[in-house]
C-alpha cells in the first residue's frame, strides 16, 4: 500500500460488522462457563423395540460400570446384550451403554469438565467394541 494511504471501512460496512461479530462471539465463547453434565435417558419401552427391558438393562450395567471389573468385562457384556436383545442395532448399544454410564460417573462427584471428559471416553471406547 503506498505511504499515506489510510483505508476507513464505513460505519456499516459488511466486514466491520463482521470482524465485530467474531470478536464478540470470541468474548462469550471464552467466557461461557462449563455446562453441567445432563445424562441421556432411555425411553421406558426400549428404542422401537429393539432394547427389550431397557431400565433392566440400565440397572444391571449400572452395577457393572460401578466395580472394578469394568475393563475386563466390557467386551463380554456387549456380546451378552447382543444375544439377549437380537434385534438392536450398534447404535442402540452405543446409547444403552452410554446412559447406563453417565450416572455412574455423575455419582462420583468429579467436577463437570473431568465428568464429560470421562463419559466421552468411555463412549469412544464403547463405539470401538461395538463397531469392530
Amino acid at each position: 500500500m503506498p505511504k499515506g494511504w489510510n483505508i476507513v471501512l464505513p460505519t456499516a460496512s459488511p466486514l466491520r460488522a463482521l470482524l465485530a461479530g467474531v470478536g464478540l462471539a470470541t468474548v462469550a465463547f471464552m467466557a461461557a462457563p462449563v455446562q453441567a453434565l445432563v445424562c441421556p435417558i432411555m425411553p421406558e419401552q426400549g428404542l422401537a423395540g429393539a432394547i427389550k427391558e431397557p431400565k433392566k438393562e440400565i440397572e444391571g450395567l449400572s452395577q457393572l460400570f460401578s466395580g472394578p471389573e469394568l475393563d475386563s468385562r466390557l467386551a463380554i457384556e456387549i456380546e451378552d446384550l447382543r444375544l439377549r436383545n437380537p434385534g438392536a442395532g450398534n447404535d442402540d448399544l452405543v446409547n444403552l451403554l452410554v446412559t447406563a454410564y453417565c450416572p455412574v460417573v455423575k455419582a462420583e462427584a468429579l467436577g463437570d469438565e473431568a465428568m464429560k471428559t470421562k463419559v466421552e471416553a468411555f463412549s469412544a471406547r464403547v463405539i470401538k467394541l461395538v463397531y469392530k
